[in-house]
């Protein structure tokens, strides 16, 4: 009779001491990040009084092993072998809905089907590691390393009080050794694990402390140069959480993306009458807030207010915050430049519309793209010239998201793609700007800019921009123009403003790479910039410098994107 090997898994809560700070985030010192259900509500995406973890239907998990062996047949009836690695095996809820201990049995993968026993491999401790939830993308993980996880920069809340979506993002790991029997017989026990979480979840109680009725709306926290969500590889050897890097589908580690802003909005929003309360939960990655503090943005439809603090969040705690919103600052309103409206060409790509005109030089068409009074110009070279194709400056259009392919045929792309929509643009959308800084090569008549009408002058208050695909690769990787990044290195976009009579207002810098200091930085999420201090502008310029630079200019594909560009009313 074959003996079926199932996982009892068994969870228990990290219940690690923290310490208070004056004026700093508090939480509290007792607790751990525990993910529970109710009878109500019978779903382990649910944080209740009693912080217990419950299992649903559906539920999976992956398993690992460094040495085990697995059983394996083409079908449930055999033949079966002996030698497939314990490598990302699926395991399904089988028993334990709606309790916190749960029995898995072994899934087929659609390739192999495997019977649920293993053979002691080679001798020695033999290690085995699971987590959850189950992930199709760490099949090819066969080292153990580089799980690929995602946090979403972007969550959205159910309503007043829920945590649903905190289970539904969590990620959970464990591990257990045993030593080894005799090299090929079966394994005859039982797995026991105790799953830990990686992520820090915030759990904020926030109080309208008005004498109004008000609708909260949501939060945000910004971590400023500390990446908060986004891409990650988890190690499940050494338990190691890697911050803007993947996994390919070979397993190997790549670049992924970073977010220094995760911001939380709550569905349909919270009316709170004056002294009213609730709670809004927020999971972030562990970071070290200590010396330098996060900020959190209370949204509310009577407007904003800002709350600093100081805090070390650790994997797997659990941590209170109370919030008495009492000082909004009214919500400024704004004209969003989104691109959504460009309709783009087979290729993805639009430099706008014709003006039917060429420069002064006859070398390029003038294609332009007029937005609530912001004016783009894209200069691609003329028929003559060799079309559009062979090259252009300034500002054109795009829904490309390749993040694989190198060089100036992939000059289009955004180093950006959305966990959920898989599209390029900011919070998910297709279309965004992308800039082509070629003025040190075409000379000052074709400097990428915004211009308003003569005699105009708007406020930008701030736009959204992060890397292309043809800059990151160079940078990572350098390319026949330009060198690998290395320390002291540094790629840099500058945004000039101009008043009304053309003079030069003041300048804002941002560092699209920074590997100077020690740091290996280089942006690729859409990372809001700050342009306030400029006040109102008739033109805004985009130059970009960079560390890697020769006898003919900068070496660094002069190349950026932009997207939701707020004017202010």
């Amino acid at each position: 009779m074959k003996k079926w090997l199932l996982l009892s898994v068994l969870f228990s809560c990290l219940l690690w001491g923290c310490q208070e700070e004056e004026h700093a985030l508090s939480f509290r010192p007792d607790e751990g990040l525990k993910v529970t259900g109710s009878n109500a509500s019978p779903v382990r995406t649910s944080i209740g009084d009693h912080y217990s973890i419950l299992w649903s239907a559906g539920d999976a998990i992956a398993l690992f092993s460094d040495k085990a062996q697995a059983e394996w047949g083409i079908s449930a009836d055999g033949p079966f072998f002996l030698n497939q690695s314990v490598t990302n095996i699926k395991y399904v809820l089988t028993e334990g809905t709606d309790r916190t201990s749960g029995t898995f049995g072994v899934a087929s993968d659609n390739r192999l089907t495997f019977t649920g026993k293993y053979v002691w491999g080679d001798p020695g401790t033999h290690y085995f590691y699971a987590c959850y939830p189950y992930r199709d993308a760490a099949g090819a993980n066969t080292k153990l390393q580089y799980i690929p996880v995602n946090l979403p920069n972007a969550q959205i809340q159910a309503g007043a009080n829920n945590s649903d979506h905190i289970g539904k993002l969590d990620f959970m790991y464990a591990s257990l050794a045993l030593e080894s029997g005799t090299k090929g017989e079966y394994i005859g026990k039982t797995l026991n694990f105790v799953f830990r979480h990686v992520f820090s979840l915030l759990e904020f109680h926030i109080t309208n402390s008005t004498t109004g009725t008000l609708v909260l709306e949501g939060l945000t926290l910004d971590g400023g140069t500390v990446a908060v969500a986004g891409d990650y590889t988890f190690d499940l050897k050494t338990s190691v959480l890697t911050s803007g890097k993947t996994a390919d589908a070979s397993g190997t580690q790549i670049e992924g993306g970073k977010s220094h802003v995760v911001g939380l909005t709550v569905a349909g929003g919270v009316e709170l009458a004056a002294g009213a309360s609730t709670k809004v939960y927020l999971l972030i990655a562990p970071v070290d807030f200590s010396s330098a503090a996060a900020r959190i943005t209370v949204k509310t439809s009577a407007g904003d207010q800002e709350f600093t603090g100081n805090a070390n969040f650790q994997a797997g705690k659990r941590y209170t915050k109370n919030l008495d919103v009492n000082a909004l600052t009214p919500a400024m309103t704004y004209d969003v430049i989104d691109f959504e409206d460009i309709v783009l060409e087979d290729n993805g790509v639009s430099y706008g519309t014709s003006t039917g005109t060429t420069d002064a030089y006859g070398i390029c068409d003038i294609y332009t793209h007029t937005r609530y009074g912001a004016t783009f110009t894209a200069y691609p070279y003329t028929a003559a010239m060799g079309g559009p194709s062979a090259f252009w400056c300034g500002v054109a259009y795009s829904g490309n998201c390749d993040m694989t392919v190198a060089g100036v045929s992939n000059q289009y792309s955004v180093y950006y793609k959305d966990p959920l929509t898989s599209l390029g643009g900011r919070n998910g959308s297709e279309r965004f700007a992308i800039v082509y800084c070629a003025e040190n090569i075409m000379g000052p008549d074709y400097t990428s800019a915004i211009t308003f009408p003569t005699a105009t002058e708007k406020t930008v208050d701030h736009l959204y921009v992060t890397n292309s695909t043809y800059a990151v690769l160079s940078m990572l990787n350098g390319d026949s123009f330009a060198k690998k990044f290395a320390d002291g290195d540094w790629f840099k976009l500058t945004v000039t403003g101009y008043n009304k009579d053309g003079g030069q207002i003041g300048t804002v810098d941002f560092y699209l790479a920074d590997y100077r200091n020690g740091k290996s930085d280089i942006i690729q999420q859409w990372t809001k910039l700050d342009l306030t201090s400029l006040g109102a502008v008739n033109k805004l310029t985009f130059t970009l410098s960079s560390s890697d630079t020769g006898t003919y200019g900068m070496n660094t594909p002069a190349y950026f994107c932009m997207d939701d560009i707020a004017i202010r009313k």
